[in-house]
């Protein structure tokens, strides 16, 4: 379902929250320049264990373009039999 479980105190810049009623997933949280490459990368980490790299992507932080590179891993399992993927922003 893409839930977030955990974050690092830098993810902050990489995600953006809507007014309303918090989003828990993911794919509803992350910046829209983002959000095509995270939703593919976590796809190809639930298929290999290996770890997956998106392209880099244009983003714009406080005016000033930087790339970023997303990467997906497969984690030790969770509970529950629940696959648990670490999803990190370069």
């Amino acid at each position: 379902r893409w839930n977030v479980l955990h974050l690092s105190p830098t993810t902050a810049r990489f995600l953006q929250q809507a007014g309303g009623v918090p989003a828990r997933r993911l794919t509803d949280q992350v910046r829209p320049e983002l959000r095509d490459e995270v939703h593919a990368v976590l796809h190809r980490a639930l298929e290999d264990p290996a770890p997956h790299l998106s392209p880099a992507v244009a983003v714009a932080f406080n005016g000033a373009p930087h790339h970023v590179v997303v990467i997906a891993q497969r984690h030790a399992p969770g509970g529950e039999g629940r696959t648990l993927i670490l999803v990190t922003f370069l």
